[in-house]
């Protein structure tokens, strides 16, 4: 058995236990609302995607003209807060919203 091979299976196997570590340790998204709060309503907006930055949780909002709109939640503060608006800044298809 050459040194290749070793090191390749290891690699494998080390890459294997890190992702099922990490996956186990991942946080139910079912259970988001009753955490942190309802996300607050925003006309026109659908939620794309929530994301968390340190203390802070992120949600990305998108409308059907591309505009993006972020909200942070404080834990510290414990609210949300209009973040970021970004004209244009959706890049996906719109389909997918309605």
């Amino acid at each position: 058995m050459d040194f290749e091979s070793c090191y390749y299976n290891n690699f494998k196997l080390i890459f294997l236990s890190v992702f099922i570590l990490i996956s186990s340790c991942a946080s139910d998204s079912t259970n988001f609302n009753e955490i942190f709060g309802n996300i607050p309503k925003e006309n026109g907006y659908k939620v794309v995607k929530n994301f968390f930055i340190k203390d802070n949780i992120f949600t990305m909002k998108c409308d059907l003209s591309g505009n993006q709109l972020v909200l942070k939640f404080s834990k510290k503060e414990n609210k949300w807060k209009r973040s970021k608006y970004i004209s244009k800044g959706c890049t996906f298809n719109f389909a997918e919203l309605n």
